[in-house]
């Protein structure tokens, strides 16, 4: 009966619709909401909160925060902050200015030595290699500079010699660095593998499928991909999402590039129009195996982005290349 009563009088009071819908805040007064929230917080917790976004990949949420902590507490470290977070949007000049400003301030030496690390990746992140191989080394020329930071470094520039072409000595740098390194170094070590990935990606790619030996050429363009993938799955320990997102990237996308050439192998005989059609089926026929690899691996590195509840753009790349692969299936 009570039920009765409250649908009754559920129908007379007209609400038989459905609930208006709250209009969605605009810019402006979401970011006044925010404000106030954050400013009920002290400032260490208002830091941590900004570095849980960047470690999940969230920079512009992570940006909002950031602007807020600079109005009310312009530290050098929310500088550092920021200028991070401008590096992981890929606004590369800007990064390197404000981390070139902050090393001509008055700044503590640990929060130097970070930001140094910082402005040396940038600028090879902008292509600017050799000024970042000797940035790097002029950190370690530094006084206050901690010899134990050494191997990290090793990595970096190892790292930084590949990106400038200078590949036997960044791989030398980095295999003498590596056995020494440990978990402290985590992003340094994943970023040297991704460095290794990238040579060996570009080695196999440089193995054209043709002639009289395409068999052979073809067993060692997968060899150099299938090392290629052990450098990213070494870098699945050190917890570095966004390095293992983006070796994942490379290697689908390097298992795709060579199923598109092995489907354009040349027949060693000249064939009849139909004969070409069968021979190009029975190519694609072999070469799915590297579409079913490359979706595989798309899929793990998807699953490992879900698990770190990584929010950043790999993850949709990578959603992005599952969907494309299924639809071409």
């Amino acid at each position: 009966m009570w039920l009765l009563w409250v649908l009754s009088v559920w129908a007379e009071d007209g609400s038989d619709h459905e609930p208006a819908q709250k209009e969605p805040l605009g810019h402006e007064e979401r970011l006044a909401n925010l404000h106030a929230l954050w400013s009920q917080k002290d400032v260490d917790s208002l830091i941590e909160q900004a570095e849980a976004l960047q470690l999940s990949g969230q920079f512009l949420e992570a940006q909002e925060l950031i602007d807020f902590l600079l109005q009310e507490h312009s530290y050098p470290y929310v500088h550092y902050l920021w200028a991070q977070n401008q590096e992981y949007k890929y606004d590369y000049e800007v990064a390197i200015d404000t981390y070139s400003l902050l090393l001509k301030q008055n700044i503590d030496p640990a929060l130097a030595i970070d930001v140094s690390y910082r402005l040396g990746v940038a600028l090879d992140e902008n292509g600017e290699h050799k000024k970042a191989i000797r940035r790097w080394k002029a950190l370690m020329r530094s006084k206050y500079f901690p010899s134990e930071h050494k191997t990290a470094i090793q990595l970096l520039i190892g790292a930084a010699q590949i990106h400038d072409g200078q590949s036997r000595r960044g791989v030398r740098t980095i295999h003498r660095a590596l056995p020494k390194a440990t978990k402290r170094e985590g992003w340094m070590q994943a970023r040297a593998r991704n460095a290794l990935a990238m040579l060996l990606i570009e080695q196999a790619d440089a193995i054209l499928l043709q002639g009289k030996t395409v068999q052979r050429q073809v067993e060692k363009r997968m060899e150099l991909l299938e090392k290629a993938e052990a450098q990213v799955v070494a870098s699945l320990e050190l917890d570095k999402t966004e390095y293992v997102l983006e070796g994942v990237i490379q290697v689908v996308d390097a298992y795709l590039r060579m199923y598109d050439d092995a489907i354009s192998i040349a027949s060693p005989v000249p064939l009849l129009s139909v004969e070409r059609s069968e021979y190009q089926e029975e190519l694609k026929k072999k070469a799915a195996v590297l579409k079913i690899k490359a979706q595989n691996y798309a899929r793990k590195g998807l699953n490992y982005a879900l698990q770190r509840d990584w929010q950043g753009r790999e993850k949709k790349e990578l959603s992005t290349r599952i969907k494309a692969l299924k639809k071409e299936s």
